[in-house]
């Protein structure tokens, strides 16, 4: 798990809402997309976090140097989230300023021009400010209290009333 993936999870956390992360350390189940059967209930999911009632989350950074996130197409493509959160990293000698600026859908990343890296990797770069004009920090955290307030409402209803 990284800085900006840390800092995502300090936000859900200090936001109360219930999140499933997808961290390596705890989890050492290899990834779906490394064996045979991609159904084994055996592995873990791709993804960073899973929001219920939000969906699947992909957390990403850029660097006043490099304002843009590259999202790789095949790993995006495979792990398949319903969001992309970028984070800024203000400072690079140590890491400890950050800036929530924003997500995308996954429709909207895809609408980007791919870019090569060398013979086989092609990646989407996406500007900061596209992502922060589309979807800002505060819209963000609006959804995931909007999330919350679901499953609250939910917890509040007796079961009968939900089958």
């Amino acid at each position: 798990m990284g800085i900006t993936q840390k800092a995502f999870e300090i936000t859900l956390q200090q936001l109360q809402i219930p999140y499933i992360p997808n961290d390596s350390t705890i989890d050492w189940r290899p990834n779906r997309y490394e064996l045979e059967d991609p159904l084994d209930k055996t592995t873990k999911f791709s993804y960073d976090f899973y929001i219920p009632f939000l969906g699947k989350i992909d957390v990403k950074s850029a660097t006043l140097k490099k304002p843009y996130v590259n999202i790789n197409c095949r790993e995006f493509n495979r792990e398949n989230p319903d969001f992309v959160v970028a984070y800024q990293i203000l400072n690079l000698n140590k890491p400890k300023w950050l800036k929530l600026v924003g997500f995308l859908r996954n429709s909207e990343v895809r609408e980007y021009d791919t870019r090569r890296k060398g013979t086989w990797r092609e990646y989407w770069p996406i500007p900061v400010e596209d992502i922060e004009a589309k979807h800002n920090g505060k819209e963000l955290c609006l959804r995931l209290l909007l999330a919350k307030a679901i499953l609250k409402e939910l917890e509040r209803r007796p079961l009968h009333e939900l089958i």
